[in-house]
């Protein structure tokens, strides 16, 4: 069991840590990736006069990984072929750096 003094003294020592390296003054950055469906809008369907529109055939689809943090946004990639592990690591790699120095982030 840990006494209330040892975990504030823990607590202590890790802020100290922190904030000798910097750990405390770099805002976070956050990732993600999405899949948007494109519409053919060169397509006109007659539908009734209250129904909801439904779409049979679209356009495809792209999808894109981008970042963000409080300083601003980051790189936005487009992404071919279907996602996998590699490939999001190899993403990560090659803009997830760049982005933080683009914001000025460390």
């Amino acid at each position: 069991m840990v006494t209330l003094t040892e975990l504030q003294s823990s607590s202590v020592e890790m802020r100290t840590f922190q904030e000798n390296n910097h750990l405390c003054s770099i805002p976070p950055i956050w990732s993600d990736e999405t899949t948007i469906e494109r519409l053919n809008a060169n397509r006109h369907v007659w539908k009734k006069p209250g129904t909801i529109p439904t779409v049979k055939h679209g356009g495809g689809s792209i999808m894109l990984w981008g970042c963000f943090s409080a300083a601003g946004t980051g790189r936005l990639v487009s992404i071919k072929g279907k996602m996998n592990s590699a490939k999001y690591r190899q993403i990560l790699d090659d803009n997830l750096l760049l982005s933080a120095q683009d914001l000025r982030l460390g």
